[in-house]
């Protein structure tokens, strides 16, 4: 009779892997590579690039300065940079557009000192103004009815009497503390 309880084995058609060819749990993920640092020397060629765009008005291309990286030679004649510090074109994009970006808060805190002394020396002239309008006599110079400046001195000087020119005095405030009370010709 016939055993109705066994399974059938499947048998593989090929050769079992070695050792060495199993690969560890997760060896299909991307990995990521551990951020570097840009040399002085790769830092100072993108500068040299990005001022030549700055100043000409025709940006310099990321693609176009990484390919040259490998061509670019030193004052000897030797290659100025080794293979492992070639650049990727979207380095030396995001390098450049880093740079802009620092160029632009720069000119924007330039911007910014300017408006605050602008605005400080605006403050500035409103006070000086203010302070030289207070300060300065008016023409004509006006002391109670009478007009100072069309006055003909002495002829006319002489019908103020002593008190009234002691009080035109103290009203511009002018030291008459060392005149003769009775001499009146010594206030004009």
């Amino acid at each position: 009779m016939h055993d109705s309880t066994i399974s059938p084995v499947l048998v593989s058609s090929t050769i079992p892997a070695s050792v060495e060819e199993i690969k560890p749990e997760g060896w299909a993920l991307k990995t990521s590579k551990k951020a570097k640092r840009f040399s002085e020397r790769q830092k100072s060629y993108l500068d040299e690039k990005f001022s030549i765009g700055q100043e000409t008005g025709h940006n310099v291309d990321g693609e176009t300065v990484a390919r040259n990286m490998s061509y670019e030679k030193d004052e000897r004649g030797k290659r100025r940079f080794s293979v492992d510090e070639f650049l990727s074109p979207q380095q030396v994009q995001s390098y450049f557009s880093r740079a802009a970006a620092k160029l632009k808060n720069r000119q924007e805190e330039i911007t910014e000192v300017h408006i605050a002394a602008a605005e400080e020396q605006a403050a500035h002239s409103l006070t000086h103004a203010t302070v030289l309008d207070k300060c300065e006599l008016v023409y004509p110079i006006v002391y109670q009815s009478f007009n100072l400046c069309n006055m003909d001195a002495p002829k006319d000087y002489k019908k103020l009497t002593t008190a009234m020119l002691r009080s035109m005095c103290k009203y511009f405030d002018l030291d008459v503390s060392n005149m003769s009370a009775t001499h009146k010709g010594a206030l004009y």
